[in-house]
């Protein structure tokens, strides 16, 4: 693998950003050599990620998106993946964690370039495995956008992942892999390891509230234009 890109959203996490760079620190050089990271701050209003970024060996870009759009993960993962080099991407969420012997893992396993996949993970704490992330892919750049980017139609609303992974397996297919894990943060390891400023289920942010996104969620059509939002490159 010539390089690896790990594409990160950010809201608001300042704690579980620093404990991502005190694991970067333990990287190793063969590591560090085909690494890069690009974090995406999907507009937060109290904690801007540019305000705890740290000196890093290898190559990292921050992005800020200007609006604070409820939910617009999708959005900030398309805006990651848009400055993303061609090859390897690992796109995830900020609650999880990959190691230096992973991503070593990964740098040096012959991945088939027409499948895409999903790793397993364990919890910060036991170690115990834990369901696979439904987010959580090892995918080229070239397959992401090939079905066309998260779809921000979907932005404002919670529980919309699955539209992204029926649009993918119309292209590839999706399978699992123990070649490498995720180590998984909750708020009781670290208080901000997920978004708190907007309700989840029972709340007028679950997508299954809007009828007409709950259709386009089961049906998953062409995903509308990216990036509808401003944005700027800080790093």
């Amino acid at each position: 693998m010539k390089r690896l890109t790990l594409v990160i959203p950010y809201y608001d996490n300042p704690k579980m950003l620093e404990k991502h760079f005190e694991n970067w620190k333990k990287y190793d050089e063969e590591v560090i050599s085909k690494f890069k990271v690009i974090l995406v701050d999907d507009g937060s209003p109290n904690y801007p990620a540019i305000d705890y970024i740290q000196k890093t060996k290898f190559k990292l870009q921050l992005f800020r998106i200007k609006q604070n759009i409820p939910w617009n993960q999708h959005g900030a993962k398309n805006l990651g993946m848009t400055h993303a080099k061609k090859g390897w991407c690992l796109m995830t969420d900020i609650d999880h964690l990959l190691l230096n012997e992973d991503a070593k893992k990964i740098i040096n396993y012959e991945w088939d370039n027409t499948l895409i996949y999903m790793p397993q993970r364990v919890k910060c704490k036991s170690g115990k495995l834990h369901t696979r992330h439904p987010n959580t892919f090892l995918l080229t750049k070239r397959m992401f956008w090939n079905c066309g980017g998260y779809d921000e139609a979907f932005a404002g609303y919670y529980g919309t992942d699955a539209a992204f992974r029926r649009r993918l397996r119309k292209f590839t297919k999706i399978v699992e892999t123990d070649v490498f894990k995720m180590v998984l943060f909750g708020k009781d390891d670290i208080p901000d390891a997920s978004t708190t400023d907007f309700g989840r289920h029972g709340t007028k942010y679950k997508v299954g509230n809007n009828p007409k996104l709950k259709i386009r969620k089961k049906e998953a059509p062409e995903p509308i234009p990216p990036l509808n939002f401003n944005w700027k490159k800080l790093i």
